[in-house]
């Protein structure tokens, strides 16, 4: 319990050190976000069935493709793939579906 705390307090400090840089990276998070469905909108037509398409397309895929990346550069100087990927891939996803929404 002791141990939990501290790592949260650590990471807390550190996000509030590294804020500016956390902003930038949420911020660009959106504009890749935005751009694919600017991108998705030549492709579907409008209505909500294409609107929930694009969103859900952009929700999936920008995670996938950041830890697709990592995971290739990792390959390319260990020859073994990345462990942890999924759950970085879940962070990432938590952390575009919250900037989505807020």
């Amino acid at each position: 319990m002791l141990k939990n705390l501290l790592i949260i307090i650590i990471l807390s400090a550190l996000v509030v050190l590294t804020m500016p840089y956390c902003r930038t990276g949420i911020h660009e998070l959106i504009s890749l976000h935005h751009m694919l469905i600017n991108f998705l909108n030549g492709i579907f037509a409008g209505g909500r069935i294409a609107v929930f398409i694009k969103q859900l397309i952009a929700l999936l895929f920008i995670p996938l493709a950041i830890i697709a990346v990592i995971n290739i550069i990792y390959w390319l100087f260990t020859k073994r793939w990345l462990p942890r990927s999924a759950e970085i891939m879940w962070g990432l996803w938590i952390i575009l579906a919250v900037a989505v929404i807020a």
